[in-house]
């Protein structure tokens, strides 16, 4: 009688983690499709010509670096996507910066719409991704997968590098 008690209660462990695991995958998936949600952010700035705008305001950014260097970003993003389809805790600290630095970035485009009364490009898609930046927070905690230590670890990352683009747009990069 004991040993089938025990049992019992070891499979109804058993089957509350399958449970969790199984709410965790559906929202690993769902982080995954926010990231995806992210690239609409590159396609926003670019058609609406981010490259000259930031020229017109700060240092000069040719198309040719900006096409090259958000390649770059979307190469990273795509192995992070991997990642986090794997289960890797890695790889969702890295999305959680990731989209600390979407959503810092629309802070920036917000700012700088009033600073320099017109718009920034970017700005249009921010507000998509302003909501898919709480909804990642929200997972992300709510699964517990990262500890507090992690998250903030996490966030100060993502608004690092955030700071880091934004000071690049000083920089000469007309090539």
């Amino acid at each position: 009688m004991f040993i089938k008690k025990r049992f019992q209660a070891c499979s109804h462990i058993m089957h509350k983690i399958v449970d969790k695991l199984k709410t965790c995958r559906l929202n690993l998936n769902k982080l995954i499709a926010i990231q995806f949600l992210n690239f609409s952010h590159f396609i926003d700035e670019y058609f609406f010509g981010f490259p000259e705008w930031a020229t017109r305001h700060f240092g000069t950014t040719s198309k040719n670096y900006y096409l090259l260097s958000h390649a770059m970003i979307i190469l990273f993003i795509g192995v992070m996507m991997w990642g986090i389809k794997k289960g890797s805790k890695t790889a969702i600290f890295l999305a959680l910066a990731v989209q600390t630095v979407f959503f810092t970035n629309g802070i920036f485009h917000i700012i700088t719409t009033f600073l320099f009364s017109e718009y920034s490009p970017g700005l249009l898609s921010q507000l998509i991704i302003f909501p898919a930046s709480i909804i990642t927070y929200k997972m992300v905690r709510e699964s517990k997968v990262l500890s507090v230590r992690e998250v903030a670890h996490s966030l100060v990352l993502g608004t690092t590098i955030s700071v880091l683009i934004i000071l690049s747009l000083w920089l000469n990069m007309a090539w």
